[in-house]
């Protein structure tokens, strides 16, 4: 299964981002101003994070998401495409998506200019029903290779920064680790009924789900977790992914790395056979980092920074 954003002049000298590992903008990258913030869209999809993106003066609103391929660098979904014109209809839609696929795309944000390649037109798998009620494409994981990328959640924008800008005083990290596949991941501790679990969580900015998105194997590696599971009742969680079922779950408390909450509302991937045998990470979103208030994505360098001040010094 895979499957569910920046200030005033002076925060943005306040979060001036991350060290980089000596990686460098490309060539094509434009230059970022103090001025350039993006407003979150005025209609909400639940727990992401949606911009309005512009393609040859037409707009798709378009999720944000982590959770994609490296490579991934913008995905309009096919039904969309072809109603916008940007897909032809009149011509065999697989030679349509190699030719904009060959494409070097201008895109603007609010006031923000840059040029990508590699757009792909994609389908959204069983969701046909829910098409209109779901983001008309996915900003993906090379957008966060190429910035910094500050989230106000309070005041429902996000700026770019330079990958070369470094983070000022008053914030701390929370230090990830990218492994195989799209997440990046950070080991955490939770309470579920009074029993305590460590576990590495991914991070993924297109869950639309509460809390944390808990992986069936959660149950079966601590038994008696959750009593009479097959009691609850479930509920399908729509993501561009695709559907699941899952229960509802509150975690007691959640520890990332000093940074504690309480009382988490999440949900647990109901276990089938079928999904215990696969790899399904449990995951976090949107859901907890807005709880930070605002944040600072450096994925690049594999940290989150929040606050120094939600860090628990003892």
């Amino acid at each position: 299964m895979k499957r569910a954003i920046l200030l005033n002049t002076v925060a943005a000298m306040l979060f001036a981002a991350c060290s980089t590992n000596g990686q460098k903008r490309t060539e094509d990258s434009p230059a970022l101003e103090d001025t350039t913030r993006i407003p979150f869209t005025k209609k909400r999809y639940k727990n992401l994070v949606t911009v309005d993106l512009s393609i040859y003066n037409k707009v798709y609103t378009v999720a944000i998401d982590n959770g994609t391929a490296p490579d991934h660098t913008l995905t309009i979904f096919d039904h969309v495409a072809l109603r916008t014109g940007l897909a032809d209809s009149t011509l065999p839609f697989y030679k349509e998506k190699v030719r904009i696929d060959d494409l070097r795309i201008p895109i603007r944000l609010n006031t923000f200019i840059d040029t990508i390649q590699h757009v792909k037109i994609s389908t959204l798998k069983n969701l046909q029903l829910v098409k209109d009620s779901l983001p008309q494409g996915i900003l993906g994981q090379w957008f966060f290779r190429k910035y910094n990328i500050e989230i106000d959640y309070h005041n429902n924008f996000i700026r770019l920064h330079p990958l070369s800008d470094k983070i000022p005083d008053g914030y701390k990290p929370i230090n990830l680790e990218f492994e195989n596949g799209p997440f990046h991941f950070v080991e955490v501790t939770y309470s579920i009924n009074g029993q305590k679990i460590t576990q590495k969580i991914g991070l993924d900015l297109g869950l639309s789900s509460e809390g944390l998105l808990l992986a069936p194997k959660v149950v079966a590696n601590h038994p008696g977790l959750i009593k009479d599971i097959n009691n609850y009742k479930t509920k399908k969680n729509y993501s561009m992914a695709g559907i699941n079922e899952s229960i509802p779950v509150e975690l007691d408390d959640l520890n990332i790395q000093g940074w504690q909450l309480e009382k988490i509302q999440s949900s647990l991937i109901k276990p089938t056979q079928e999904n215990q045998r696969q790899y399904l990470p449990t995951l976090f979103g949107n859901d907890i980092l807005r709880r930070a208030g605002k944040v600072m994505l450096c994925l690049s360098d594999n940290k989150i920074y929040i606050p120094s001040s939600l860090f628990n010094n003892k």
